[in-house]
């Protein structure tokens, strides 16, 4: 698919923005007081601790 013609010869421009990295033991920790207030069970919490440090790789 082309990008529409604009006058002047100019081509629309997409910005894509990415997510500010993420402070693994700021999310940690966010994590376990939610399970410490009953939030979370322990295995959702372990899951939960599992997929941020995979996704951080």
């Amino acid at each position: 698919m082309m990008a529409p013609y604009l006058p002047g010869g100019t081509t629309p421009v997409t910005i894509i923005r990415q997510a500010p990295p993420v402070d693994l033991a700021t999310e940690i920790r966010k994590l376990k007081e939610l399970k410490d207030a009953g939030a979370l069970t322990e295995d959702e919490f372990q899951k939960a601790k599992a997929k941020l440090l995979s996704d951080s790789k």
